[in-house]
């Protein structure tokens, strides 16, 4: 296995057009793009002639087709999860600035369609052109909304735990799909859509109210490579926003605030992996938490800011640009996930090979060899024949008559429940085989294939070209920084006249990075003022808790949990000895352990995969069980939070009766 190395991020922008109502009330663009250089300027105003300039790795005017946004930031990420490496494309901006548009585009429309579903061909036509390769290919989808995770493919009123196991950040009970082509798993974007939650603000008719990643899991098996698995996350983050400008009240306005502080805590996690801290707070918000692989750990990744052009959102445009030019020096470690433990292609290929042994074993025991609807019938026609036959003696007793029917009548039933055990074992085993696919199969049209090929030749092409501007921008870097070496002169007066040189060419980078402190110092105060709201909100609710542990708990009660009780910072979790023994904890236990149920189904056919469904081995109560649990909290609220202060008096007992 070849040694991982670290790389930075890909980061490219991408500015919307000006719409028809920012015209018509009079806004003017602030945005020049300048491609080939991979540079956005920033005006002030339209008198300004001193521009702030971002470097990116890639900058998308907005007359860019959706094809070339895919190609370019996209392909290369899609290319290497094929090869068995993890991969993140995640759009970042604005409330209304083209996220969900670029993430997913328009599905009735090839032109408009984003770089999801474009990813779905390509996956697909990379599966039909390779040979000798095993793959199984499935897909989720969730949604975290109000700093809670949902399943968009399974109950989306569930709320899901998000864990660490083995290392790894996982969603526990999120639903996975097996997909066998590009419609199949279209079907599965398009079902999980429907119940995301999105809503009118003033700014975005239909902005998303949620952050939603679509993950695909590719794994792939051959003689000479083994066993390879690639993750794809699609992410594509509701979009920040100001109160007084989208004029959303009630829910909306809420919805608003969550979506704020999780992108703020994005922003933290990007600053601390810039500035290189020891701690990174992954934790503290849940799209930090799904993301963790994606900064700053085994992934190729891809953000893609959005920018609107607009006079009116100058200082949201700053705070993108500033952000993803930060992000650009956050560096990553991918490497190929080789034989991982978590693959189910491996289980699915020894099940596959299980069936058809116990087919065997029935064929061989005397069961039906191929049992159609055409050896059934001959079935039924000889037991009706034997029947006729039996009926027909006349030399017998009723008493042998009806031992001779029974007879039958068992033999009869014995030969239909093998063809249907058999009936089943083969359905069971066709639906298997037909999820691993088998690569060089024609699941895409010879077409898609041929146009895939020609985009990827393109897209190596613009990959040489984005090296030469790399090594441009480096080398530019390099005579910058020789401007600042001292040098030795024949004369003062050269001296002179080469540092007033010098000056003279620095003095556009000065003002740049004047300008950049004063945008960081504004976007700071900007923050302070968001964590201050937060401060206030979280002061309320502690004192409330207060008011309600002073009220209901005993003062001597109290004082012993508050000294007995530990903090987990990593967990952000607070733990109380005996907690485990208060009613309501013993019912959200009972409540999450059914919720510990990981679901694995073959797209287009009915229920999961018994099999291939995990679970926590662990007893599960009944529904009824919590559903009386659930009654009983409900009718002795007053006496479960006196009884919280029963936790305390545990502690006397146990000095008591240590046994």
């Amino acid at each position: 296995m070849s040694e991982a190395k670290a790389e930075n991020i890909k980061v490219v922008v991408r500015c919307r057009p000006l719409s028809k109502g920012e015209q018509e009330k009079g806004y003017f663009s602030i945005v020049k793009v300048l491609p080939s250089a991979g540079q956005v300027q920033l005006y002030r105003n339209q008198e300004d002639n001193n521009p702030k300039t971002f470097q990116f790795n890639s900058a998308y005017p907005p007359d860019v087709t959706q094809q070339f946004i895919y190609d370019d930031c996209a392909r290369p990420i899609v290319d290497a999860v094929l090869e068995g490496f993890n991969g993140t494309i995640f759009a970042y901006g604005q409330t209304g600035t083209g996220k969900t548009y670029t993430m997913e585009g328009d599905i009735s429309s090839e032109e408009d369609k984003g770089i999801t579903l474009h990813a779905f061909d390509h996956i697909f036509a990379y599966i039909s052109s390779v040979k000798d390769r095993e793959f199984l290919v499935r897909a989720s989808y969730l949604q975290i909304y109000m700093e809670n995770v949902f399943d968009l493919l399974g109950d989306p009123s569930k709320k899901l735990h998000v864990r660490n196991i083995d290392n790894d950040v996982a969603v526990v009970g999120l639903s996975t799909h097996i997909v066998k082509s590009p419609q199949e798993i279209m079907d599965v974007l398009v079902a999980g859509r429907k119940n995301r939650v999105v809503a009118a603000t003033s700014m975005n008719s239909g902005s998303s109210r949620s952050h939603s990643v679509f993950s695909i899991i590719i794994e792939q098996h051959s003689e000479d490579r083994g066993t390879r698995m690639g993750k794809l996350h699609l992410v594509d983050l509701a979009g920040s926003e100001r109160l007084s400008k989208t004029e959303a009240s009630g829910l909306t306005a809420k919805q608003g605030a969550k979506i704020n502080q999780s992108l703020l805590e994005l922003g933290n996690v990007i600053s601390a992996l810039v500035t290189n801290k020891t701690h990174i707070s992954y934790r503290n918000s849940k799209l930090t938490q799904i993301l963790q692989d994606s900064l700053g750990g085994n992934s190729k990744t891809c953000m893609c800011a959005t920018i609107g052009p607009s006079s009116y959102s100058y200082e949201e445009t700053n705070s993108t640009l500033l952000y993803a030019t930060r992000a650009r020096d956050i560096k990553n470690i991918p490497k190929i996930n080789e034989d991982p433990k978590d693959a189910l292609i491996g289980q699915l290929r020894d099940k596959i090979a299980e069936l058809k042994r116990q087919l065997a074993e029935q064929e061989a025991n005397g069961g039906i060899p191929v049992p159609d609807n055409s050896e059934m019938k001959a079935i039924e026609a000889a037991h009706k024949k034997k029947m006729e036959e039996l009926m027909a003696k006349k030399n017998i007793t009723e008493e042998e008559r009806r031992k001779m029917k029974d007879d039958l009548e068992g033999e009869y039933e014995k030969q239909k429940q093998i063809k249907e055990q058999n009936e089943a074992l083969k359905q069971k085993l066709k639906q298997m085989e037909q999820s691993v696919l088998i690569g060089g199969e024609n699941l895409v049209t010879k077409a898609k294939q041929q146009e895939e090929e020609i985009r990827r030749q393109k897209s190596e092409e613009r990959k040489q070209i984005e090296i030469q501007r790399q090594l441009e921008e480096k080398r530019k870097e390099r005579e910058d920084k020789l401007l600042l070496v001292e040098k030795k002169y024949s004369s003062m007066k050269d001296e002179l006249t080469e540092k007033q040189e010098t000056i003279k060419k620095l003095e556009p980078l000065i003002k740049t990075l004047e300008q950049n402190i004063d945008d960081i110092q504004a976007q700071f105060e900007s923050e302070k003022e968001e964590q201050s709201k937060h401060i206030k909100k979280m002061q309320k609710e502690i004192a409330l808790l207060r008011v309600i542990a002073e009220s209901f708990i005993p003062p001597d009660q109290l004082d012993q949990i508050l000294s007995k009780f530990t903090y987990d910072s990593a967990e952000q979790k607070v733990t109380i000895p005996y907690q485990e023994l208060a009613g309501r904890r013993m019912v959200q236990e009972k409540e999450e352990e059914l919720e510990e149920n990981t679901n694995i189904f073959i797209q287009g056919v009915d229920g999961p995969l018994d099999f291939l469904s995990t679970h926590v081995d662990i007893t599960m109560p009944s529904k009824e069980e919590v559903m009386q649990a659930k009654q009983k909290r409900q009718l002795n609220v007053q006496h479960a939070l006196a009884g919280l202060g029963m936790v305390g008096s545990l502690f006397s007992k146990k000095k008591t009766n240590p046994n």
